[in-house]
């Protein structure tokens, strides 16, 4: 059996190394993310202008004659002092081709107080400038930068072989047979005054034993952000029922905007529905036309990483504003609940800042621990390459 498993945990971590490397790196990074961003942009991010914010619906009518192109997609409704307004955006159809115009950015920052848009960027285009670093990164992290849902399923993938990885691991540096349990300790242990192949292995084994809680949550969340519909949920609806999100129950609908409710008609009704569930205001807006909905926000300013399950918020149709989803976190099934926390675990926002440095450090923990795995296999491999030929040269 130990046999079998020294092969699948070399085969499994070799297979999956270099994708924890690059989600290691990436991870590491974007724990802060908007700090990262808004220091790298300071132009795009801050503002000296002083005053009441224009109300959302002003916001985004400003925005959109400033670009007759575009119709702004997605605003926040509050932002944070000094701050400025993150807004997304998609092209309008043009009248006389009957196709979308050629916008080049999707994401436009302006003055909350006074409307002025003070810069745009694609979000995640490959561009190694700094405006576009941190979304760039982003992307890395979670597909790749392959379009279309292959990168995520690839990282899916990677996930779910690393979660098993992690059972693999551990069952190998149990004391084999019946040895007392007492003959693990050295297993957890890493002592400096050997040699650096011997230094490679301990870190490598005792850093795998002392940090597997993490290792395993991070394997967990990494399934459920990448494969949740096609593996995390149904496992969990084994144990406990998940409700349908009124994206999926409700699919894609024909993109018509006409009669839908301004932005400003949205909030109102998002204030409503905060009152009577006894929620904070509105934070922020997304219009997803494809499905004729609004998601509407309830937290803090956009740019404070909230501690927790992350905000709440409501699903309302976009024309008449009925109420058709409504998630609060740690409400709900047990298989919803387990669902919630995943993002906050991986991304460390679930206990704030000490969340997001602890996950910063696993980044780098993760590269380390797939390069001495890397390290050993390769030292085992040169070894198992020259007893074969002096078995050989004995044969002959």
């Amino acid at each position: 059996m130990r046999r079998v498993l020294v092969v699948l945990h070399r085969w499994a971590g070799l297979s999956i190394a270099g994708f924890l490397i690059v989600a290691g790196l990436t991870g590491s990074l974007i724990a802060f993310q908007t700090e990262l961003d808004s220091r790298l942009n300071p132009d795009l991010f801050r503002i000296d202008s002083r005053g009441a914010p224009l109300p959302v619906g002003d916001l985004v009518a400003r925005v959109e004659a400033w670009d007759a192109r575009v119709r702004v997609r997605s605003a926040p409704v509050r932002v944070g002092d000094g701050f400025a307004a993150s807004l997304f955006i998609r092209p309008r159809v043009d009248a006389e081709t009957g196709k979308p115009f050629d916008v080049e950015y999707d994401q436009v920052f302006a003055d909350p107080v006074t409307g002025s848009v003070l810069g745009v960027r694609k979000w995640g285009a490959v561009h190694l400038d700094r405006r576009h670093l941190m979304p760039l990164i982003y992307r890395l992290h979670n597909s790749l930068l392959i379009p279309g849902p292959w990168g995520r399923w690839i990282m899916g993938g990677v996930a779910l072989i690393w979660l098993f990885d992690c059972f693999f691991g551990f069952a190998l540096t149990l004391p084999r047979g019946t040895l007392p349990l007492a003959r693990w300790w050295p297993a957890w242990r890493v002592r400096p005054s050997g040699t650096a192949y011997r230094l490679n292995v301990d870190l490598h084994r005792a850093g795998g034993l002392w940090l597997w809680g993490l290792l395993f949550m991070l394997a967990l969340s990494g399934i459920q952000l990448n494969l949740d519909r096609e593996v995390f949920r149904p496992v969990v609806e084994l144990f406990s029922p998940v409700a349908r999100t009124p994206f999926e129950t409700r699919g894609i609908q024909p993109a018509d905007e006409t009669g839908a409710l301004p932005f400003s008609a949205a909030v109102r009704r998002g204030a409503e529905i905060a009152a009577g569930q006894g929620l904070v205001p509105p934070s922020r807006l997304s219009h997803y036309i494809r499905y004729g909905l609004y998601l509407i926000e309830f937290g803090g300013p956009q740019h404070q990483a909230a501690a927790g399950l992350g905000p709440a918020y409501a699903v309302i149709d976009n024309r008449i504003g009925s109420l058709l989803g409504l998630r609060i976190p740690g409400r709900g099934t047990a298989g919803e609940v387990f669902t919630q926390i995943q993002f906050p675990l991986h991304s460390g926002h679930i206990i704030g800042l000490p969340g997001r440095i602890v996950i910063s450090v696993m980044g780098v923990v993760v590269v380390i621990l797939s390069m001495t795995g890397a390290v050993i296999w390769w030292k085992k491999r040169g070894a198992r390459q020259v007893r074969a030929a002096r078995t050989t040269v004995v044969a002959e």
